[in-house]
């Protein structure tokens, strides 16, 4: 009885917290209704457009072939630390493991290698040679074996899942979470590309939950919310601007000082407030994910379909700031029709 009030109470608040309207969206919903009304025009809400989807992780998992050490030469590692690398990595639990575990196992070969290579004498030539064998080719796929884990991992992919609500307070007033985490795994990136760090491994799974707990999503989200929102307020000002003026003799008339004001108060210090934290955001992000992809396609030839999916999201920024710079221009020529302009609608208030 208990577990069923405690699940009846549970799903209240979720269809609470679900139904509970967007205060952003909301805004523009008020800000494009007070536009209609002011400027006696109206205009079509636009069907909410496409979000840029990260391909399949199958479209963008680079094949990485397993290292090859037999098992007479597996028994007489046994006493340096590789040994237990290897054997975790040969239980069920390693070869079934994720992308982050192949490269958490391979960085920790490469820790742990040299080692292990010093303890060995004259008569294990050959197990020597397999070994700087496997070396080689640890370092030659070390490249992928970053992407699979980072780009093609599942806390990569929330990442950047919009949700139908907002998981969290949106723009972030400080960094977001992912932004950090990204940062440093760019540096240990940098750092094992380089021959340097692997003992850093350690350091690999807490990276990628905090990389799962960011915001690109929601910014994703923020932009749709955005262009929608202006294309319709931008509609409005066409029709207004290129119909009769708002202002037939000049200067300003009641319905421009309401405009100026329903300018200054909602989009100014509202939409456009709340854009400038957004923008800052989605320069972060991008400015990481470009730095570490860059470093990476140095090395490697990346996915088509990713690099299709990066651009997509250059592109939206883009569009973000022209739509934004769009209306801004539209609404300073008609308070021009009426002898104000857009520093003046604070004083109109």
């Amino acid at each position: 009885m208990t577990r069923i009030v405690c699940y009846l109470l549970f799903s209240s608040l979720l269809v609470s917290c679900s139904d509970r309207p967007d205060a952003y969206e909301a805004l523009w919903q008020r800000y494009t209704q007070s536009l209609s009304r002011t400027l006696d025009r109206q205009a079509s809400v636009p069907a909410p457009a496409a979000l840029p989807a990260l391909p399949s992780a199958a479209a963008i998992t680079f094949p990485v072939d397993s290292e090859q050490i037999n098992l007479l030469e597996f028994l007489r590692l046994r006493r340096c630390a590789l040994g237990q690398t290897l054997a975790e990595k040969n239980s069920i639990l390693g070869r079934h493991g994720d992308n982050a575990s192949a490269l958490l196992f391979a960085l920790r070969f490469l820790d742990e290698v040299d080692a292990c290579i010093e303890i060995l004498d004259d008569s294990e030539s050959e197990l020597k040679a397999s070994l700087l064998s496997a070396k080689r080719q640890k370092r030659k796929q070390l490249p992928a074996l970053i992407f699979n884990a980072l780009i093609a991992g599942p806390e990569f992919r929330e990442l950047w899942q919009a949700p139908a609500q907002h998981r969290q307070p949106y723009p972030p007033e400080q960094r977001d979470v992912a932004v950090t985490a990204l940062a440093h795994w760019r540096v240990l990136q940098q750092q094992w590309l380089a021959g340097l760090d692997y003992h850093r491994y350690r350091e690999l799974i807490p990276i990628l939950a905090d990389i799962r707990r960011g915001l690109g999503g929601e910014w994703l989200r923020f932009q749709r919310q955005s262009n929608s929102g202006l294309k319709q307020a931008n509609a409005l000002l066409e029709q207004r601007l290129n119909g009769r003026q708002l202002c037939l003799t000049g200067s300003a008339n009641e319905n421009a000082r309401i405009f100026a004001q329903v300018l200054h108060k909602l989009f100014i210090a509202g939409i456009q407030a709340e854009a400038s934290l957004a923008n800052r955001h989605q320069q972060a992000l991008l400015t990481e994910l470009e730095g570490l992809s860059g470093e990476l396609a140095v090395q490697l030839a990346l996915p088509s379909a990713y690099q299709a999916w990066q651009k997509q999201l250059t592109e939206r920024g883009e569009q973000f700031l022209k739509a934004f710079q769009r209306h801004v221009q539209l609404s300073g020529e008609l308070l021009e029709q009426c002898g104000l302009s857009p520093s003046s609608t604070q004083d109109s208030r």
